[in-house]
């Protein structure tokens, strides 16, 4: 998807993927509820609602904002799983100026889940020990 989630990218439109995406939406959004198999199938009400929600990564990021040793700080988190990802929390995200980040250094730009850039980092991490544990 390009930023703002209006329409898919064009590598996914020229390769046959745009129809097979589902739009992008707020994390927070509510889907819609279980359906009646799913309901059935785990005893939970009918009703239960089914959240957008967030990478894993993504969502330690917005736990961390709400501290208030970080809120309105610069700080960077650093989320450790499958993937290691390393992201930074400008003091001001409108301030920063992504035409400023050193291409040499090879700086990925994630968005947080309000769809603010995020600089960040990532090493597949626990990855590489899942991959060469598949293999013992």
């Amino acid at each position: 998807m390009v930023a703002g989630g209006k329409s898919p990218s064009s590598i996914a439109r020229r390769l046959g993927w745009a129809d097979r995406l589902a739009s992008m939406r707020p994390a927070g959004d509510i889907l819609g509820t279980l359906k009646p198999e799913w309901a059935a199938a785990t005893g939970l009400s009918k009703d239960t609602r089914v959240y957008c929600g967030a990478h894993d990564s993504n969502a330690a990021l917005h736990a961390v904002r709400a501290y208030p040793i970080v809120t309105g700080r610069e700080a960077t988190v650093i989320s450790t799983g499958t993937w290691f990802v390393a992201m930074r929390l400008p003091s001001d995200a409108a301030a920063l100026d992504l035409h400023e980040l050193p291409e040499s250094r090879d700086c990925l730009v994630n968005v947080d889940i309000a769809g603010r850039p995020v600089p960040s980092g990532a090493s597949w991490g626990a990855g590489n020990w899942i991959n060469s544990a598949a293999w013992i």
